[in-house]
Parts: structure tokens; sequence; C-alpha cells
């Protein structure tokens, strides 16, 4: 069985800058598409996710505009199981300022349900 899902839509909430801290308000455009494959003789499945944005950033005295991509993974059999995550965007701040964000992240079980791996490494530059 395989299902491919499109989402878009535009988002409106209060995030505070990483950078600074100041109270923001965040609109953000987005597009994502799902894929998932699911085998019901074995139980294995395999399940993808991207996800793009644009998005402006205000603050009291920056507005900020950027682009984000989102990609994640979920893949599981009888005898193992594993997920990756990558994730990636940059903004420019009216008063010239910029903000890099990039993380990678990986798991992967056993089929005793062990972890095996797993990491996380979030990084944001702000200039």
């Amino acid at each position: 069985m395989t299902t491919t899902q499109n989402f878009h839509g535009v988002q409106t909430f209060s995030n505070p800058d990483p950078c600074n801290g100041n109270p923001a308000v965040v609109t953000a455009t987005s597009n994502m598409v799902t894929h998932e494959t699911f085998f019901p003789a074995t139980g294995e499945d395999h399940m993808t996710f991207t996800e793009e944005f644009s998005f402006t950033v205000v603050e009291a005295t920056l507005t900020a505009t950027g682009h984000m991509t989102t990609w994640a993974n979920f893949n599981m059999n009888q005898q193992n199981s594993n997920s990756s995550f990558t994730s990636s965007g940059h903004a420019t701040g009216s008063d010239g300022s910029t903000l890099t964000y990039h993380e990678v992240a990986h798991f992967t079980l056993n089929a005793g349900g062990t972890l095996t791996v797993s990491f996380d490494r979030p990084s944001l530059t702000c200039g």
C-alpha cells in the first residue's frame, strides 16, 4: 500500500528570536509532501517527508526573511528500524544580520529494540 499526500499552507505564530531572545511573530508559507509504502504481509514500512517554506519574522525593530528545507524518513522491518532527519535554513534581517541553521539527526534500533546508533547535531550561527 502506497500513499502520497501534499500539504500547503500559511502559519503565523509567536517565537523568540533565537539570536537575541526578542519576541517575534513568524509567518511561514509551507509546502510538504509525505510518502509512505507499507507492506501488510511483512509489517515493513517506509515513510518520508520533505517540507520547504519561506518565512518572515517581525520584531519590534527588525524584519527578517528566509527559507528553510526539512527532510526526514523512517524505515522499519523485522530486523531493524531507523530514522534520519536533516534541516537547513537561512534568514537575513533588515539590518543586514543573518541567521543560518542546520541540523542532522539519526537513530537505529536492532530487532530487539536496542538503540545501536543515535546522534543529533544542530548548529545555529548568528551574524
